[in-house]
């Protein structure tokens, strides 16, 4: 039996706990990619009444550091892994401006530039038959905005929310400039908005989180149901050449003039600049 193997970040998440609970149940191998292997090693304690462990590897992998990076990706080679899905779903969105090890703004390194090292350093250890790239995106990627100091934030004109969403927009034109530089090769992307889950993420820690806590989190997603958007793009067998977002119970595809509101492909070639120039990293081809 062909199984297939799955990557998914932020694993020991609220909702990348679930991923993994519904990939292995369905007999996927999946490979958990942890900031804190620990958390990692306690999700497969927690799962192992309903899947077998044999389907859970925990590996350690903080999206924030280019060096973390490069060592998932090299005890991928060393195990001559060759996955036959990605699930970019870690995100972060800090509160006060904070600086990675890298000198890369956090909540940028940890849901736009970690997942785009990652992502081009895997695509070519993926199965070449099929490559599947999901990324998890938000809503509020309409508010987001790309510009030519995309990566020029400082204490002095950082916001959060500012930032968290011109992140989840630049993975959503990242998406969109794989899919146009390789549907040929057999690279099929995908995104999925979970929408609005009840996670540690939505705690604001403001005085209003308790008020919050009661009159607004029993109402909104709970993390099986976010799940669900990001399983449907993996069960999704079209492939189309067409960028679509999925949610939880539909599918949209994105307007083709997305493309002409940003510049996608300055956006890549800034980024692989980036990447050369500040961790001398150049990209094998596929």
């Amino acid at each position: 039996m062909n199984i297939k193997t799955v990557i998914v970040t932020g694993a020991s998440g609220s909702i990348g706990k679930e991923i993994v609970r519904n990939l292995a149940i369905n007999g996927y191998r999946v490979i958990l990619a942890c900031r804190n292997l620990e958390k990692g090693n306690r999700v497969i304690e927690e799962l192992k009444s309903t899947c077998s462990q044999e389907l859970l590897l925990p590996s350690t992998l903080n999206l924030a550091s280019v060096h973390s990076i490069l060592k998932f990706i090299e005890s991928l080679q060393k195990r001559n892994e060759s996955p036959d899905i990605l699930i970019n779903n870690a995100g972060i969105m800090c509160k006060y401006y904070t600086q990675t090890e890298d000198k890369i703004e956090t909540t940028l390194a940890t849901n736009y530039l970690g997942p785009y090292l990652l992502t081009r350093l895997l695509l070519p250890l993926m199965n070449p038959a099929q490559k599947q790239i999901i990324n998890t995106i938000s809503c509020t990627c309409r508010i987001g905005n790309i510009s030519r100091n995309f990566f020029e934030i400082t204490p002095q004109n950082y916001g959060r929310f500012k930032v968290y969403a011109n992140s989840k927009l630049a993975l959503l034109l990242f998406s969109q400039e794989i899919l146009s530089r390789y549907a040929i090769q057999n690279v099929h992307v995908a995104v999925a908005d979970p929408g609005v889950v009840n996670t540690p993420m939505i705690t604001m820690q403001a005085w209003f989180d308790p008020l919050a806590d009661i009159l607004f989190r029993p109402f909104i997603k709970t993390p099986q149901q976010g799940a669900q958007a990001i399983l449907s793009a993996v069960n999704d067998t079209s492939h189309s050449q067409n960028l679509f977002i999925h949610y939880s119970k539909r599918r949209k595809e994105i307007s083709k003039s997305l493309g002409n509101c940003f510049d996608t492909k300055w956006l890549w070639e800034a980024t692989e600049q980036l990447c050369y120039s500040q961790f001398g990293i150049r990209f094998p081809g596929l």
